[in-house]
């Protein structure tokens, strides 16, 4: 049983240029969003390590 709507069948809709950017644009988007935490934790990582206790001790009373 083949379901079709305005003259186009289920499969030939999915399998468009137009609903497969989208998917990618779904996946690459989630990709990102996942990735982002470990990235922005390596970074901060990163430059704590080369900040002088002095400095970080600055930092850690400094409040808005």
């Amino acid at each position: 049983m083949i379901f079709s709507i305005g003259g186009t069948s289920f499969a030939d809709a999915v399998n468009s240029e137009a609903v497969a950017g989208e998917v990618i644009a779904a996946l690459v988007g989630s990709i990102g969003l996942i990735a982002s935490m470990p990235i922005t934790t390596a970074l901060a990582a990163l430059l704590a390590t080369r900040m002088s206790d002095h400095q970080l001790a600055l930092e850690h009373t400094h409040a808005h």
